[in-house]
């Protein structure tokens, strides 16, 4: 499955460019590119989710490279513990 979408908004929020390239083999979903580029954001990633041992288990490992900690805040509405940015 590939998703990429080049002005992700979810009501009054600007997500950005949102990426997403997967697979499925077996029992395993694997998600070989995450990729998120907003001016509050821009991460990198991968991971995978699986059934093991009559369980889920996933696993993601992700980069951030850029972005603005304060629109980060402001874009996850966590209200002004972080100001400035």
């Amino acid at each position: 499955m590939n998703i990429w979408i080049d002005n992700l908004q979810l009501d009054d929020r600007e997500l950005g460019n949102v990426g997403l390239r997967s697979r499925r083999v077996n029992k395993v979903a694997s998600f070989d590119e995450i990729s998120i580029r907003a001016p509050a954001i821009v991460l990198e990633g991968r991971g995978a989710w699986l059934e093991q041992n009559g369980g889920q288990v996933s696993h993601f490992n992700a980069t951030f490279t850029g972005g603005e900690l304060g629109q980060l805040a402001k874009l996850l509405k966590t209200g002004n513990e972080v100001k400035g940015g």
